[in-house]
């Protein structure tokens, strides 16, 4: 057993039974910290003024209250702490109901030992701990998708029917909770700009619209998880549509001046081939001088080197209207 000092509320009325109980956990547990109500009332007003309780054993049977509506009374009021239940009556039927209810475990009196005590109070004080520690957990991951920015959509895997949105999906796409839960995620999509979610893992660029008519274009990322122990796909919408349009006006740009460079060199090409021509000819038909031939010569080379530029330009202007055909 570790070593640590146990806190125990124990909320007994009979004098016998409360020694029994003390005896039972000083014997198991040996150092341990017991306080006692005889009453719901007293044991209401006792609970606000005690601090690191580990655990409470309650009779059934009290003077001022009992059965179902006294555990529920005292599961309210103990919170995270785990309620083990004590009676005398085998009740089985209220046995397996008290557990549904959230009490730790269910023991009959008459048939208590010190070991069974020390048993169930260990295992009770265990499980509550990774109880709550799931139930963090679980909160902690309600608040993240409730509360992040990026607007996030839970559906059904298969039908693709919205179970739920968080605050940010509100915001962003104008539909109120009810109208979203009355829809699938293709609702959603533009008829021209559609995802394919056809499995839990899955990232691509999807059209949607919102309640006023206007297209935004989403990264769309999802992944497989658990929503109310049912199979479902969590969807991450992230808006792109600036950058979409960013790309798109680049795009139109990049095409204009193509367009430019390939029109205005086939132009700029004309006159120089003529030039090129009337060099040629010149060389045939006149006498050139020596003086004169280092002019030709450069002229020449001046056109030839023109020239190249010029072709430079018409492949780039190529490519770039192959890479936006493909």
């Amino acid at each position: 057993m570790e070593n640590r000092k146990y806190h125990v509320l124990v909320i007994e009325d009979n004098p016998g039974d409360f020694l029994l109980i003390q005896d039972f956990l000083e014997e198991e547990f040996g150092e341990v910290h017991i306080s006692r109500a005889e009453c719901f009332k007293s044991a209401r007003a006792l609970f606000h003024q005690i601090s690191g309780l580990d655990i409470i054993l309650l009779d059934l049977s009290l003077p001022d209250s009992s059965g179902e509506t006294l555990v529920n009374d005292v599961l309210k009021l103990a919170g995270t702490v785990p309620l083990i239940v004590l009676t005398g009556f085998a009740d089985k039927e209220f046995s397996v109901k008290s557990l549904s209810m959230g009490v730790s475990d269910y023991l009959l009196k008459d048939e208590l030992t010190s070991s069974s005590l020390f048993k169930s109070v260990l295992y009770s004080i265990e499980r509550k701990a990774i109880s709550n520690k799931l139930e963090h957990s679980e909160q902690r991951y309600k608040d993240i998708f409730r509360l992040s920015p990026q607007p996030m959509f839970l559906c059904e895997k298969g039908s693709e029917k919205l179970l739920s949105v968080n605050e940010a999906a509100l915001r962003k796409y104008g539909f109120s909770l009810g109208e979203f839960l009355s829809m699938r995620l293709k609702d959603l999509e533009t008829d021209d700009f559609s995802s394919e979610i056809v499995d839990s893992e899955y990232k691509g660029v999807s059209g949607h619209k919102t309640k006023g008519g206007e297209t935004i274009f989403v990264e769309v990322q999802s992944n497989s998880v658990f929503f109310d122990e049912e199979e479902a796909v969590l969807i991450i919408a992230s808006d792109i549509t600036d950058r979409m349009n960013y790309i798109n006006k680049i795009e139109q740009q990049n095409r204009k001046l193509s367009d430019i460079a390939w029109i205005q060199s086939h132009i700029l090409r004309a006159p120089l081939v003529r030039m090129m021509g009337l060099i040629e000819m010149m060389e045939e038909e006149y006498k050139i001088e020596d003086d004169q031939k280092d002019i030709i010569l450069n002229l020449k080379s001046s056109c030839h080197e023109l020239d190249g530029i010029i072709r430079d330009i018409l492949k780039k202007a190529d490519r770039i209207k192959t890479s936006q055909n493909i």
